[in-house]
């Protein structure tokens, strides 16, 4: 199943999306993520304040713009639980929070992302 979030970079907070259906509002997306997100912004030329369309699915998907690859699943204080994954053509590795089970049962090995303009 293809899902969509619509990263913006915020002035106060940096990359983040809303997904009022998933009660998440202004969530994060730090830690290499939100590197990744520039890098897109760049090979696009998009501009992040106004944000663009990522659909995901942990099934592939024609034209992927990344392929994350999931590296470990993170465990401990729940400011650190998440997972960290490493996008195979940039090797830049992220880590995605928790909220990253409000899509999937558990997180995916691999994580196909389109980016819609």
């Amino acid at each position: 199943m293809i899902q969509t979030i619509h990263p913006y970079k915020h002035s106060d907070l940096g990359w983040v999306f809303d997904d009022p259906a998933k009660g998440l509002d202004k969530e994060g997306l730090v830690l290499g993520i939100d590197t990744l997100l520039d890098q897109i912004c760049e090979r696009f030329q998009l501009n992040p304040v106004a944000g663009f369309d990522v659909e995901f699915s942990d099934e592939p998907i024609d034209n992927p713009a990344v392929v994350l690859q999931k590296l470990e699943e993170i465990e401990g204080q729940p400011e650190v639980h998440g997972t960290n994954y490493l996008d195979e053509a940039s090797r830049t590795q992220g880590w995605l929070c928790p909220n990253l089970l409000k899509y999937f049962e558990s997180p995916p090995n691999r994580i196909y992302c389109r980016i819609r303009i």
